[in-house]
């Protein structure tokens, strides 16, 4: 079970969070700077996923992202009928995929969701910093 939920809370992530940048294309493509190569890792630690929830590179996690965004967006605008609340949210959202793409947040992440159970505690949160190990530690 845990093969696909992890997964896919990277991928709705990816394509609900934006970030600081001036448009939301400029901040994907520094966000899936980062993620696409970190999905392989991440595939390889939880044995691998399907490729489903993997872009083939950084143009199609953009365009993915971009696309998704704008969906969230307009469902939101849709239920609300508030702008301003509709683009809290998404900056809200680009702050937590902003963060989950550090060394510290992914750390935090994975760790909180890894190694809450079971008595290997020490050895999951060593597996977690290897995970995490090639991130930036600031995005």
């Amino acid at each position: 079970m845990r093969k696909f939920i992890l997964p896919t809370i990277l991928l709705v992530s990816l394509v609900l969070v934006g970030g600081f940048c001036n448009s939301p294309k400029a901040f994907y493509k520094k966000l899936c700077k980062v993620a696409v190569p970190f999905q392989e890792k991440l595939s390889d630690f939880y044995g691998g996923y399907s490729s489903d929830f993997m872009y083939d590179d950084v143009d199609e996690c953009v365009e993915k992202s971009v696309e998704m965004e704008a969906k969230a967006f307009d469902s939101c605008m849709e239920e609300d009928e508030d702008q301003e609340e509709c683009e809290e949210m998404i900056e809200d959202y680009r702050t937590e995929l902003s963060e989950l793409v550090t060394r510290d947040g992914c750390e935090e992440f994975y760790t909180s969701i890894q190694c809450s159970y079971g008595s290997n505690k020490d050895e999951c949160e060593d597996e977690v910093v290897e995970l995490c190990e090639d991130l930036p530690k600031k995005f």
